[in-house]
């Protein structure tokens, strides 16, 4: 499924269950391998809950852009991926989600 409004996201708990697994990122025919390392609950106000994940890749680093997330349980999403620190060819990336409380699941 795709994060297009159709579909629910996962939720932090869900991503949380596979943090250490390996998902990939795809932008136009440019696809890189990244590593599922944390899930971190945010704020809840009015109707709304935010959370965050971290991923992890080496390489050159990817832009600031909203890519197909791919992932063997979790699914298909589109996310916007921020690279946020790098160390070496490593670099961190982050996916904030702000969704309603029903979509949570």
């Amino acid at each position: 499924m795709r994060g297009d409004g159709m579909s629910v996201y996962p939720t932090c708990k869900q991503f949380s269950e596979q943090v250490g697994t390996r998902c990939s990122a795809t932008l136009g025919e440019e696809t890189a391998e990244l590593e599922l390392v944390a899930a971190i609950e945010g704020t809840r106000s009015g109707g709304y809950t935010s959370y965050s994940v971290e991923l992890t890749g080496t390489g050159a680093p990817l832009p600031q852009a909203t890519y197909t997330f791919t992932h063997e349980v979790l699914g298909t999403h589109d996310i916007f991926l921020v690279p946020i620190a790098s160390d070496g060819d490593v670099t961190r990336y982050q996916a904030v989600f702000n969704v309603t409380k029903e979509s949570e699941g």
